[in-house]
């Protein structure tokens, strides 16, 4: 007939989403001016099922040493400095992910923090 080999396409508009994001280790102590892997992992729901994130930036809350405080590598490996500022009440740094599917829909952005306390207790 005259639909024969016509097939409906439903365009993927849902956006996937972040439903849980971590960085391991959390703490970096002690504060050794050394810089430590930091691994990433996040959990993606989408319609599609496929959908993969990646670390957009980081930031620190408190002003970097060099450029090279924050090194973004591949699969959700992320180099951070254990270093602190000594009259601070610690550094924070702010991971932000986001989520893509196969259609190209963008997931809102999640945040994560790693932190460098002033001292162990975490204070």
């Amino acid at each position: 007939g005259y639909f024969q080999g016509w097939i409906a396409t439903l365009a993927d508009e849902e956006p996937p989403s972040i439903v849980e994001a971590s960085a391991s280790p959390s703490i970096l102590w002690p504060p050794n001016n050394q810089l430590e892997t930091v691994d990433v992992v996040a959990v993606v729901a989408d319609d599609s099922g496929e959908a993969t994130w990646r670390v957009l930036e980081v930031r620190s809350n408190e002003p970097e040493s060099d450029a090279t405080d924050i090194q973004i590598l591949s699969d959700g490996k992320i180099l951070l400095r254990a270093s602190r500022s000594g009259s601070g009440s610690g550094r924070v740094y702010t991971i932000f992910l986001q989520a893509a599917d196969a259609a190209g829909n963008l997931s809102d952005i999640s945040e994560i923090q790693v932190s460098v306390p002033h001292d162990k207790r975490g204070r």
